[in-house]
C-alpha cells in the first residue's frame, strides 16, 4: 500500500462481496498476481501508472494485472500477457481492455517499484484482487505499490533441456 494509506483494511474473500474481514495489507505477499480492476462499475477505469517513481501512463480501461512468473499463464495470458519461465526474476503488467494503442504489455526486473494511483476522478470504482482471494476497493487518491519480494519463494521443478517440459 502507498505512504500515507491504510493499510488495515475490510476486504473479501472469494465471490462474497457481503461479509468483510480486517486484514493488514502491509507487506502482503501474492504467489500470482495483483489484480485492479472496474469491478461492477459499467464505466472505464482511469488509474495512474508509476515505474520507479516515474509517471509511466495514465491507464484507461478494464484494469491491469501485475503478475509474477508463476502467475504470468493464468490470467495474465488470457489477457494476452506474456509466458515467462518461473525461474525469471521479473514483473508481469498486462492491462486489460486499454483504451489506448500506446500501452501494451510490459516485462520488468523484480526490483521495480511499481505505483497504482487512483485519481479523483469521480468515475469509476477501483477494486483490487490479490491472487483472486482477497478484494478490497481502491478510495480515490488511493495508491497501491507493488513490488518483488526480497523473500523469493523456492520452487522445485524438473530439469529439463526441453523448456516446454517446464510448463507441462
Amino acid at each position: 500500500m502507498g505512504e500515507g494509506n491504510n493499510t488495515n483494511r475490510l476486504v473479501y474473500r472469494g465471490d462474497n462481496l457481503e461479509k468483510s474481514e480486517p486484514l493488514n495489507l502491509q507487506d502482503f505477499h501474492v504467489l500470482n498476481e495483483v489484480v485492479i480492476d472496474r469491478g461492477p462499475s459499467p464505466y472505464s477505469l482511469s488509474l495512474d501508472l508509476y515505474i520507479d517513481g516515474n509517471k509511466f501512463t495514465n491507464i484507461i480501461g478494464d484494469g491491469i494485472i501485475i503478475s509474477t512468473p508463476t502467475g504470468s499463464t493464468a490470467y495474465n495470458l488470457s489477457a494476452g500477457g506474456s509466458i515467462v519461465q518461473s525461474n525469471t526474476s521479473c514483473i508481469c503488467v498486462t492491462p486489460l481492455a486499454p483504451h489506448s494503442l500506446s500501452f501494451r504489455p510490459l516485462i520488468l526486473p523484480a526490483n521495480a517499484e511499481i505505483t497504482l494511483k487512483k485519481p479523483f476522478d469521480g468515475r469509476s470504482g477501483a477494486w483490487v484482487s490479490l491472487d483472486g482471494a482477497t478484494r478490497f476497493k481502491m478510495s480515490e487518491g488511493e495508491s497501491i505499490v507493488v513490488k518483488g519480494s526480497i523473500h523469493p519463494l523456492q520452487m522445485v521443478t524438473l530439469k529439463s533441456d526441453n523448456l516446454t517440459d517446464l510448463w507441462a
